[in-house]
């Protein structure tokens, strides 16, 4: 995802919408019941439909873009540089003139 060129009203509409369909009525008619395992049951559907509505928001409000999209000019030239670069420095740090 690639948050800064969003568009959050729609991005907060659709996630609202999302939202706003599930029905808590099994949180509240369960909220007398002990059973544990009821519970847990009902808090992981709870999670996978808070998730779920989340990602389908950000498919719609929010653009994406592939692995090499900021960096695909960067090859393992230069990141052997990088590295070399972070080894030497570690070097100087730890053996200060």
């Amino acid at each position: 995802m690639r948050w800064g060129k969003e568009d959050l009203d729609q991005y907060y509409r659709k996630r609202y919408l999302n939202l706003s369909r599930y029905d808590i009525s099994c949180f509240v008619g369960s909220y007398n019941n002990s059973n544990v395992c009821c519970w847990r049951e009902l808090i992981d559907e709870l999670y996978q439909y808070i998730a779920d509505a989340m990602s389908c928001a950000a498919d719609v409000g929010i653009p994406t873009t592939t692995g090499q999209f900021y960096n695909h000019w960067w090859d393992d030239t230069l990141k052997d540089f990088k590295n070399n670069s972070i080894d030497a420095h570690g070097r100087v740090v730890e053996h200060p003139l």
